[in-house]
Protein backbone atom coordinates (compact mmCIF):
# COMPACT_ATOMS: atom_id res chain seq x y z
CA UNK A 1 0.00 0.00 0.00
CA UNK A 2 1.24 3.43 -0.69
CA UNK A 3 1.75 5.65 2.14
CA UNK A 4 0.56 8.96 1.02
CA UNK A 5 2.35 12.28 1.74
CA UNK A 6 0.81 15.05 3.57
CA UNK A 7 1.86 18.61 2.02
CA UNK A 8 2.66 21.38 3.57
CA UNK A 9 0.86 24.03 4.21
CA UNK A 10 2.45 27.66 3.37
CA UNK A 11 1.22 28.63 6.90
CA UNK A 12 2.87 25.52 9.20
CA UNK A 13 6.45 26.10 6.95
CA UNK A 14 5.50 30.02 7.56
CA UNK A 15 5.08 29.28 11.52
CA UNK A 16 7.80 26.83 12.14
CA UNK A 17 10.48 28.99 10.09
CA UNK A 18 8.96 32.57 11.73
CA UNK A 19 9.28 30.81 15.20
CA UNK A 20 13.12 29.69 14.15
CA UNK A 21 13.85 33.29 13.45
CA UNK A 22 12.28 34.85 16.16
CA UNK A 23 14.15 32.78 18.90
CA UNK A 24 17.67 33.58 16.75
CA UNK A 25 16.59 37.35 17.07
CA UNK A 26 15.68 36.77 21.05
CA UNK A 27 18.93 35.15 21.42
CA UNK A 28 21.05 37.67 19.44
CA UNK A 29 19.14 40.29 21.66
CA UNK A 30 20.13 38.69 25.05
CA UNK A 31 23.65 38.33 23.83
CA UNK A 32 24.08 42.08 22.82
CA UNK A 33 22.55 43.09 26.48
CA UNK A 34 23.98 40.33 28.69
CA UNK A 35 27.17 39.88 27.03
CA UNK A 36 28.12 43.29 25.28
CA UNK A 37 25.80 45.31 27.62
CA UNK A 38 25.16 46.95 24.42
CA UNK A 39 20.99 48.10 24.40
CA UNK A 40 19.56 45.46 22.18
CA UNK A 41 17.12 48.46 20.55
CA UNK A 42 20.11 50.29 19.16
CA UNK A 43 21.46 49.09 15.45
CA UNK A 44 24.45 49.92 13.92
CA UNK A 45 24.91 48.50 10.17
CA UNK A 46 26.70 44.89 11.31
CA UNK A 47 24.13 43.70 13.34
CA UNK A 48 21.48 44.86 11.12
CA UNK A 49 23.54 43.21 7.95
CA UNK A 50 24.28 40.32 9.87
CA UNK A 51 19.76 40.01 10.77
CA UNK A 52 19.17 40.46 7.44
CA UNK A 53 21.54 37.82 5.96
CA UNK A 54 19.99 35.34 9.02
CA UNK A 55 16.55 36.03 7.88
CA UNK A 56 16.87 35.57 4.48
CA UNK A 57 18.66 32.46 5.72
CA UNK A 58 16.10 31.31 7.20
CA UNK A 59 13.82 31.82 4.62
CA UNK A 60 15.58 30.50 1.81
CA UNK A 61 15.45 26.96 4.37
CA UNK A 62 11.45 27.43 4.71
CA UNK A 63 11.56 27.77 0.76
CA UNK A 64 13.75 24.49 0.72
CA UNK A 65 11.46 22.22 2.92
CA UNK A 66 8.22 24.08 1.17
CA UNK A 67 9.28 22.13 -1.59
CA UNK A 68 11.18 19.01 -0.19
CA UNK A 69 8.29 18.05 1.86
CA UNK A 70 5.83 18.99 -1.37
CA UNK A 71 5.85 17.97 -4.67
CA UNK A 72 9.07 19.78 -5.43
CA UNK A 73 7.67 22.71 -6.89
CA UNK A 74 6.92 26.68 -5.01
CA UNK A 75 5.33 29.33 -6.90
CA UNK A 76 6.76 32.72 -6.84
CA UNK A 77 3.40 33.82 -4.82
CA UNK A 78 3.89 30.68 -2.57
CA UNK A 79 7.32 32.31 -2.38
CA UNK A 80 6.45 35.52 -1.23
CA UNK A 81 3.72 34.14 1.24
CA UNK A 82 6.35 32.37 2.99
CA UNK A 83 8.87 34.52 3.29
CA UNK A 84 6.37 37.76 4.22
CA UNK A 85 4.89 35.45 6.98
CA UNK A 86 7.88 33.90 8.61
CA UNK A 87 9.46 37.11 8.93
CA UNK A 88 6.20 38.86 10.06
CA UNK A 89 5.72 36.02 12.46
CA UNK A 90 9.73 36.31 13.39
CA UNK A 91 9.11 39.84 14.10
CA UNK A 92 6.00 40.22 16.07
CA UNK A 93 7.65 37.30 18.38
CA UNK A 94 10.79 39.66 18.24
CA UNK A 95 8.94 42.62 19.54
CA UNK A 96 6.64 41.27 21.68
CA UNK A 97 9.69 39.87 23.50
CA UNK A 98 11.39 43.60 23.21
CA UNK A 99 8.52 45.11 24.54
CA UNK A 100 8.55 42.96 27.90
CA UNK A 101 12.34 42.95 28.09
CA UNK A 102 13.09 46.57 27.90
CA UNK A 103 9.67 47.63 29.78
CA UNK A 104 9.79 44.61 32.49
CA UNK A 105 12.67 43.04 32.65
CA UNK A 106 15.37 45.61 32.35
CA UNK A 107 13.52 49.25 32.19
CA UNK A 108 16.63 51.04 32.44
CA UNK A 109 17.25 50.35 29.24
CA UNK A 110 13.99 51.89 27.57
CA UNK A 111 14.58 54.81 29.77
CA UNK A 112 18.15 55.21 28.26
CA UNK A 113 16.71 55.33 24.62
CA UNK A 114 14.37 57.92 25.86
CA UNK A 115 17.05 60.16 27.66
CA UNK A 116 19.28 59.61 24.21
CA UNK A 117 16.33 60.95 22.10
CA UNK A 118 15.80 64.17 24.54
CA UNK A 119 19.79 64.75 24.49
CA UNK A 120 19.63 64.45 20.65
CA UNK A 121 16.66 66.74 20.69
CA UNK A 122 18.60 69.59 22.63
CA UNK A 123 21.86 69.11 20.97
CA UNK A 124 19.92 70.32 17.56
CA UNK A 125 18.50 73.10 19.55
CA UNK A 126 14.99 72.45 19.93
CA UNK A 127 12.79 74.21 22.50
CA UNK A 128 11.65 72.81 25.86
CA UNK A 129 7.94 72.38 24.32
CA UNK A 130 8.96 70.81 21.07
CA UNK A 131 11.18 68.20 23.04
CA UNK A 132 8.15 67.33 25.84
CA UNK A 133 5.76 67.08 22.48
CA UNK A 134 8.18 64.91 20.75
CA UNK A 135 8.93 63.12 23.51
CA UNK A 136 5.10 62.19 24.47
CA UNK A 137 4.39 61.76 20.63
CA UNK A 138 7.50 59.25 20.17
CA UNK A 139 6.35 57.05 23.37
CA UNK A 140 2.76 57.06 21.62
CA UNK A 141 4.37 56.06 18.43
CA UNK A 142 7.45 53.97 19.07
CA UNK A 143 5.73 50.30 19.19
CA UNK A 144 3.17 51.43 16.26
CA UNK A 145 6.59 52.59 14.24
CA UNK A 146 8.51 49.52 14.70
CA UNK A 147 5.44 47.26 13.63
CA UNK A 148 4.73 49.05 10.56
CA UNK A 149 8.54 48.92 10.13
CA UNK A 150 8.57 45.10 10.83
CA UNK A 151 5.10 44.36 8.27
CA UNK A 152 7.48 46.54 4.96
CA UNK A 153 10.33 44.87 5.89
CA UNK A 154 8.50 41.43 5.68
CA UNK A 155 6.91 42.24 2.10
CA UNK A 156 10.65 43.46 0.91
CA UNK A 157 12.31 40.37 1.71
CA UNK A 158 9.22 38.36 1.22
CA UNK A 159 9.30 39.88 -2.59
CA UNK A 160 12.96 39.42 -2.99
CA UNK A 161 13.72 35.78 -1.76
CA UNK A 162 11.39 33.83 -3.93
CA UNK A 163 12.59 35.46 -7.43
CA UNK A 164 15.62 33.09 -6.74
CA UNK A 165 13.82 30.20 -5.01
CA UNK A 166 10.83 29.88 -6.94
CA UNK A 167 11.08 26.60 -8.98
CA UNK A 168 7.59 26.90 -11.10
CA UNK A 169 5.89 23.45 -12.53
CA UNK A 170 6.07 22.96 -15.72
CA UNK A 171 2.70 21.02 -16.10
CA UNK A 172 -0.34 23.56 -16.91
CA UNK A 173 -3.02 23.94 -14.22
CA UNK A 174 -0.50 23.37 -11.36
Amino acid sequence: MEEKIEKPTLLSVSIKYGAIAGIVSILFSLIRSMVFSANPMESDWKMSLLSAVIGIAIIVLAHKEYKDRGDGYMSYGKGFGIGFLTTLFSFILGTVFMMVYITMIEPALYAEIWQKAEEQMRDQGQSEEAIEMGMKMGRIFMWVGIVFGGAILSAILGAIVPLFTQKSNPEPGF
